[in-house]
């Protein structure tokens, strides 16, 4: 699980977050990158490449998908 909070910035398909708090503490090592796409009432979210937390010597690529309730 993940959480953390901060200020962002917006830069092209991506947002970038300070993160001033976070559940786990390695998130405030440095700033969290994500990209992001909307289409309609669907919004994207996705990782940069890293490596796997659970599957070593792996690297991954996470996506959110909401889609607005009408």
């Amino acid at each position: 699980m993940n959480a953390y909070t901060g200020r962002y910035r917006i830069e092209g398909d991506k947002f970038v977050t300070t993160v001033d708090g976070a559940w786990n503490e390695v998130f405030k090592a440095r700033e969290q990158v994500r990209y992001f796409s909307l289409d309609g009432d669907r919004l994207t979210i996705r990782t940069p490449e890293q490596l796997s937390a659970n599957l070593p010597g792996k690297r991954v690529i996470s996506t959110l998908l909401w889609e607005r309730e009408r």
